[in-house]
């Protein structure tokens, strides 16, 4: 697909956590998160994209349930521990179940990729 810019977008169908290997370390920016709901397949997939993600990155995803009866809690609580255990933060959680993630800077603020107009004054610096 074509976007503005002439950048494409590769679209990569099949298991997450089997496409992900494919990946080099650093790689992403972002990733959305599309797994199988389970908290199993869920933290495999955290598990593997964490050393694919580049500093500031974030991750995202969708099935938020807080609800433990719910059929997807399973992605909320590998979600959490995820964040517990690598040192990442909610940055978001909507009311349509969407989240984002991301990792903490050593102060323990969010650490967010810089836009391109900070990259541009570090780059003349």
């Amino acid at each position: 697909t074509r976007h503005d810019g002439g950048k494409s977008t590769v679209m990569h169908v099949g298991d997450a956590v089997e496409c992900l290997r494919a990946f080099n370390d650093n790689y992403f920016d972002w990733v959305y998160v599309d797994s199988a709901h389970t908290y199993e397949h869920t933290k495999a997939v955290l598990e593997m994209v964490k050393s694919k993600m580049k500093p500031g990155g974030l991750i995202a995803g969708h099935d938020w349930e807080e609800d433990p009866n719910h059929i997807h809690h399973g992605v909320f609580k590998a979600v959490n521990e995820f964040m517990a255990g690598h040192g990442w933060k909610l940055l978001e959680a909507d009311e349509f179940s969407q989240w984002c993630i991301v990792e903490k800077d050593e102060a323990g603020s969010d650490s967010v990729l810089p836009s391109e107009e900070s990259n541009q004054d570090q780059e003349g610096e």
